[in-house]
């Protein structure tokens, strides 16, 4: 088994800093949204609006992607170790990376993955630890994967209008919807954080945690017990 502690903490601070941005880009789209509902709009403030909109957008992105493999390189680690120690699992080490990018499989499969996760420790725990109270919310992973396809929905809708819209018009529209997208993104990474934090819970001690021994009991102990 590998420590993933390090790694659930680097993922924690990415995501809170791609919430950062998300609040950045909420305040910017905003002040995009008063240009374009102004009855007057320069050339100079067009011009310094796109400039900063697209400043804005490359920091993010930058931040989303290093985000994104901080996270999977969380994942794919608990869904290793947790090979380690149990068997017949549903998809192997490798999937718990290459599952996000695959089109439609990455609709159901990371979500999938991460359940097990969660379901599976739980059950070694269950069966290795006398008396395991579970101090974990599993239902949370469904909130999780909620939020998470609804954003990536809207976000691929925003990004197409974005790319179509010609007039003040459809650019209005293109720059409410990017709101809605940031206001829906910011419980997204709450709720993200919240599900890295509650594995965490047991995580450590799933990775303390030996298998129970089990003595083999003889036949003539088992046949006196019968008798019995």
């Amino acid at each position: 088994m590998k420590p993933n502690e390090q790694s659930a903490k680097t993922a924690i601070i990415l995501i809170i800093i791609v919430m950062i941005f998300d609040v950045i880009s909420l305040f910017s789209d905003s002040l995009e949204y008063g240009l374009l509902t102004s009855l007057e709009i320069t050339t100079e403030a067009a011009e310094s609006n796109d400039t900063r909109q697209q400043i804005i957008a490359i920091f993010y992105l930058v931040a989303y992607i290093i985000s994104a493999v901080t996270f999977i390189s969380w994942f794919r680690r608990a869904y290793y170790n947790l090979h380690s120690k149990v068997d017949n699992l549903d998809n192997s080490e490798a999937a718990a990376a290459y599952s996000w990018f695959i089109p439609f499989v990455n609709l159901y499969k990371p979500q999938n993955i991460m359940k097990e996760i969660f379901e599976e420790t739980e059950l070694f725990l269950e069966q290795n630890i006398e008396k395991y109270n579970s101090p974990i919310n599993i239902s949370k992973v469904q909130l999780w994967w909620t939020f998470w396809i609804v954003v990536n929905i809207l976000s691929n809708i925003q990004f197409r209008m974005s790319l179509n819209a010609d007039t003040i018009d459809e650019l209005i529209n293109s720059n409410i919807f990017s709101m809605v997208v940031t206001i829906l993104s910011i419980p997204l990474a709450i709720v993200t954080i919240n599900v890295i934090k509650e594995y965490s819970k047991i995580e450590t001690l799933f990775f303390n945690t030996k298998l129970r021994e089990i003595t083999p009991v003889l036949e003539s102990d088992l046949s006196n017990q019968v008798e019995g």
